[in-house]
């Protein structure tokens, strides 16, 4: 199936086992919005086409449907660098539970605070800083963020090997790690998945340590 919007998201929602009423389809709606207006200034995401962006929010449901079916829905989950959004402020829209965004660059800082606010996301913290192994190096005196996530995300930022090195600094015993791939792409030795969803290309593993 080939992403045309939000009708063509919600059926591969329901094709994954998703619950319609478990998304916040309304804020997507206003998310995509925003990304319309402010994408144009900042690159957010390389593009501001309605049906490319709209395929960005089903990639982001992807991890949020990995998180519910591995068991890991309510918890508390870190997204290292995340942009403009992806896949973080999807995964707050789909997933009850506290979740952190880390992003160094200002712009995106910037439009990750300004969507927390518009979208309602209470219980999301967006902190400028930047991942150094297991140390969080805080710009502009941000607090210090403890390890020991349930879940712990990046898309894009990192390759396979080295995402996994550093999330395991991040993750609490039992956690999972979510990565984001192709298909055809395996997982490392001394990881196990749990749940992984393939659409469009695309492919969202939760592994965690055997």
């Amino acid at each position: 199936m080939k992403c045309q919007g939000r009708e063509a998201v919600e059926e591969v929602w329901e094709t994954w086992g998703g619950d319609w009423q478990d998304v916040n389809w309304r804020a997507l709606e206003d998310l995509v919005q925003l990304w319309r207006v402010f994408g144009v200034g900042t690159n957010l995401l390389g593009s501001t086409d309605e049906a490319f962006l709209w395929k960005q929010v089903g990639e982001g449901l992807m991890a949020a449907r990995v998180m519910r079916e591995a068991g890991f829905g309510g918890r508390a989950w870190l997204d290292v660098g995340s942009g403009g959004g992806l896949p973080g402020l999807i995964i707050a829209m789909a997933v009850d539970g506290s979740g952190t965004l880390v992003e160094p660059r200002q712009k995106r800082f910037d439009f990750l605070q300004l969507a927390q606010r518009k979208l309602g996301l209470g219980d999301v913290k967006v902190r400028r800083g930047r991942v150094d192994g297991g140390t969080f190096v805080s710009i502009d005196g941000e607090p210090c963020i403890a390890s020991g996530f349930d879940v712990v995300s990046s898309r894009a930022v990192f390759g396979i090997q080295d995402w996994l090195e550093i999330a395991s600094s991040w993750v609490g015993k039992d956690g999972l790690v979510l990565i984001h791939g192709r298909e055809g792409q395996l997982v490392p030795k001394g990881w196990v998945t749990c749940h992984r969803l393939l659409w469009e290309g695309w492919c969202v593993f939760g592994v965690q340590r055997q």
